[in-house]
């Protein structure tokens, strides 16, 4: 029988709103369903915005969101419904898929180009970049709804299918500073709610290395959240500490794992994680997604607020809360949850050499020496929440 237990408990005093940043409106082509999409680009340290039109930049001096790039949604003549909004590895390159028009833009801001990706005619509803590895992926329709896709962005476009993980509705997914690829879905509870079980999947790092490397190795998801009650997965970020953060259209979730997946908590930050979001009465607030500076600690979001005489939302307001920041990136090196001898072969594998995206650059100083040893011992047997020995 199953068993998992929901605790409520409301964290307001953790949360603060960043003066008075609105987020801005959808624009353009956007249907009905659109909202603006945020996220936090770790090439240059700064938060960014997309509303279906132009590319946004948040600047701490005005407290104000500012154009960047003009026009980047107009690279595509589709109705934009902003799916989501991901910058790969270590660079101002950012994927736009459109959402229910099948189409994707990537978008390179340093040089001034954004173009439609003609191959990739498919609906992608989130994506999510590695964080040691210059690689993109995403989830959407393939041979089940939530199917996941290594993107190349060379040329028109190409993807590979990577493994299909559940035939239900697809939901988001994120990496963890480990890079673990985290994967919802979402499947509707009919009673009048509102409401969905959500699942999380995880992909390891070391799965993810072998299919780069033979896109013939099979990649297998790991159930690690079965069940959890919500009012969507609408985005997902994962702390230093692998806790697991959901926003959803009417609140923010805290999702703790254990190695049941039937065992877990789920904590509300932010609004109501358990309103209706499209019955009435109407949620006091609505929300537009999450991301995260996993080095600072800090998670972002949109908020808005219901007015209650006209029964009009107002616009997004940008809000944000501390997590565990990821000072040192995880010396769990083939991400099976645990830091152990596996992890020691290798980390001496790639001793004394230098570069990009080497698995035990811990510190991130683009060589591997007695520095990355001492944080690696540190970390010696430590263990994820999700962490099962086989």
């Amino acid at each position: 029988m199953k068993y998992f237990y929901l605790i409520l408990i409301f964290l307001s005093a953790a949360v603060g709103k960043l003066a008075a940043a609105e987020i801005p409106a959808t624009a353009g082509t956007v249907n009905s369903k659109g909202f603006t999409r945020i996220d936090f680009c770790e090439a240059d340290g700064l938060l960014y915005a997309f509303n279906g039109k132009d590319i946004y930049y948040y600047s701490n001096v005005s407290d104000s969101f500012n154009v960047v790039f003009a026009n980047a949604g107009y690279s595509t003549t589709s109705t934009w419904d902003p799916a989501d909004f991901s910058f790969l590895s270590d660079s101002n390159n950012v994927f736009l898929p459109t959402g229910e028009s099948q189409k994707a833009v990537y978008v390179e801001m340093l040089n001034s180009i954004a173009a439609e990706k003609t191959v990739l005619n498919r609906n992608y509803y989130s994506t999510a970049s590695r964080y040691r590895d210059n690689q993109l992926f995403s989830n959407g329709v393939g041979p089940v709804n939530n199917t996941i896709f290594m993107l190349d962005m060379s040329g028109n476009g190409s993807e590979t299918q990577v493994t299909q993980v559940s035939s239900k509705n697809s939901g988001a997914i994120a990496f963890d500073y480990a890079d673990n690829l985290y994967v919802a879905d979402f499947k509707p509870v009919f009673d009048g709610r509102g409401l969905g079980y959500v699942d999380i999947y995880r992909i390891s790092r070391g799965q993810l290395d072998s299919f780069a490397e033979d896109n013939s190795f099979i990649v297998a998801a790991k159930l690690i959240v079965n069940n959890a009650l919500l009012a969507g997965s609408d985005s997902i970020v994962i702390d230093a500490d692998y806790n697991i953060y959901m926003g959803s259209y009417v609140g923010i979730a805290k999702i703790v794992p254990t190695s049941d997946p039937n065992n877990y908590t789920v904590t509300s930050i932010d609004g109501n994680i358990y309103a209706n979001p499209h019955g009435f009465p109407l949620p006091n607030f609505k929300f537009a997604g999450i991301t995260e500076d996993i080095k600072s600690g800090t998670i972002y979001y949109g908020k808005s607020e219901l007015d209650q005489n006209t029964y009009v939302y107002g616009p997004y307001t940008l809000y944000s809360f501390n997590m565990t920041a990821a000072e040192f990136w995880s010396a769990d090196l083939d991400g099976d949850g645990i830091v152990d001898f596996n992890d020691l072969y290798l980390m001496q594998e790639d001793y004394l050499c230098d570069g990009t995206y080497l698995k035990g650059d811990i510190n991130d100083s683009g060589f591997i020496d007695f520095q990355d040893f001492r944080i690696f011992a540190n970390h010696w047997r430590n263990e994820a929440a999700w962490y099962k020995k086989d």
